[in-house]
């Protein structure tokens, strides 16, 4: 009796192992939610924050791969341009590391005093100044 039961259990695994398997219908496509239901566009501002300090160059070479990048453009005395949030240097970089002094300017008729860019060559900032996360 044993011995019947596995001999149908076998015909019944080679009828199964011979049936032809019938196509898989391929998933519906994912929909956005999203007003048009595309894929949402990501827009980093100065990069990714919060895994990366803002304008730093790891922020900008991931987000550039994945999204559209904006950024706060200062500039140096010498035409350098680097992305950095705020007019003062001091809240998003090492600036007072390189340099401990400070100055003061008249910014929309308030004195403000604190490191700036203007004030630095690009390879004084590039050589000596490293991004970090902006403390506000």
């Amino acid at each position: 009796n044993n011995k019947m039961l596995r001999s149908l259990f076998l015909v019944l695994m080679l009828i199964h192992a011979t049936l032809p398997i019938s196509p898989q219908t391929p998933a519906p496509a994912k929909k956005w939610s999203t007003l048009s239901g595309n894929e949402p566009l990501v827009i980093a501002r100065g990069g990714f924050t919060g895994l990366f300090p803002e304008g730093s160059s790891e922020a900008i070479r991931l987000s550039k791969e994945i999204s559209i990048f904006l950024c706060n453009v200062q500039f140096t005395k010498d035409a350098g341009a680097f992305c950095v949030t705020g007019v003062k240097l001091d809240a998003a970089t090492t600036i007072a590391l390189f340099d401990p002094n400070q100055k003061t300017y008249n910014i929309n008729g308030k004195d403000v005093q604190g490191h700036f860019m203007v004030d630095y060559t690009a390879s004084q900032i590039d050589h000596n100044v490293s991004m970090n996360q902006a403390i506000f």
